[in-house]
């Protein structure tokens, strides 16, 4: 071989290297994102959290209580005075002072609220965060947890979730009748079409290496798929809400679940809201808008 063939050939050589190198570099970093979101940085509650669900609840009791899987979480509670109640479920990278606005005009309303800590966030015990497939035992353990306190009160429960916690509250709520009114804000089609978006940059390698992780963690995808189950909510009212402006649930996401669902349903796009930003863009029509559903649908399920 000549010394110009010799050159080209190493040439090659050095450049397939380097792309298949780069290719891995890329694909590692977008498993050690995944991972780390399984892992996440617990948010803790802090004093100014503490002071400011005084003020915005007024008395409110401290409240724990177990999964199904011994994990203990930690919660706040505000028995209802003349309507039902609404569970809280946050999305990832929170906890439960997210909701603190709307859950205090919730009580202003005469309602009760639950608002806990999921596994691995706020004050409650350590665990993956799986992207609203152990999570779902999380909710089944609040539901649960009123029981002990509200009675069989099956037709005054609502659950209102965001983002992981909406995804939750889907399909908890597709097969649990305790739930009336279900009120999603930004929820995904599914935790496979998740990955798969969030991994497109990286191409379809490491959406497979992130199944991959997710399965030798216990997380199973195919356990959350809302587009799938939110037919079964029906015939309780479902509210969905989202912006137009969410690039980490695009809109034609949240309609497709929409579409999915049967009536009776409503979809309120805010313009200009990204990824849970309504208080900050709506103000008091979102906070009207939460407390006119639930106290129009709450109680008065027929049997």
């Amino acid at each position: 071989m000549s010394s110009k063939r010799r050159l080209s050939f190493w040439l090659v050589v050095s450049i397939g290297s380097g792309l298949l190198t780069a290719a891995f570099f890329e694909v590692a970093k977008q498993s050690h994102f995944w991972l780390s979101t399984l892992h996440q940085s617990r948010i803790s509650l802090t004093d100014q959290d503490l002071a400011s669900a005084r003020q915005q609840l007024g008395p409110f009791e401290d409240q724990s209580f177990q999964t199904s899987d011994h994990l203990t979480l930690r919660a706040w509670y505000v028995p209802p005075l003349s309507r039902g109640t609404i569970v809280f479920v946050h999305g990832g990278y929170n906890n439960r002072a997210s909701f603190l606005p709307v859950a205090a005009a919730l009580v202003q309303a005469g309602h009760g609220v639950l608002l806990y800590d999921s596994r691995g966030a706020g004050q409650s015990d350590e665990g993956l965060t799986t992207w609203g497939d152990h999570e779902q035992r999380d909710l089944k353990a609040a539901l649960d947890f009123l029981e002990t306190r509200e009675g069989p009160a099956g037709d005054c429960v609502g659950v209102l979730g965001f983002s992981i916690g909406a995804s939750t509250a889907a399909m908890v709520a597709a097969n649990d009748q305790r739930v009336s009114a279900l009120l999603l804000n930004a929820v995904w089609s599914s935790l496979a079409g998740e990955v798969a978006y969030k991994s497109q940059h990286y191409g379809a390698l490491a959406a497979w290496l992130v199944r991959g992780e997710f399965l030798l963690r216990g997380v199973d995808m195919d356990h959350v798929t809302p587009l799938d189950s939110i037919g079964r909510f029906s015939p309780r009212p479902l509210l969905m809400i989202a912006g137009d402006a969410d690039t980490d649930t695009p809109p034609a996401v949240f309609r497709s679940v929409f579409a999915a669902a049967r009536e009776p349903k409503d979809l309120w796009i805010i313009p200009g809201a990204h990824h849970g930003d309504y208080v900050q863009i709506a103000g008091d029509r979102y906070l009207k808008r939460v407390v006119g559903f639930f106290s129009d649908h709450l109680c008065r399920r027929s049997r």
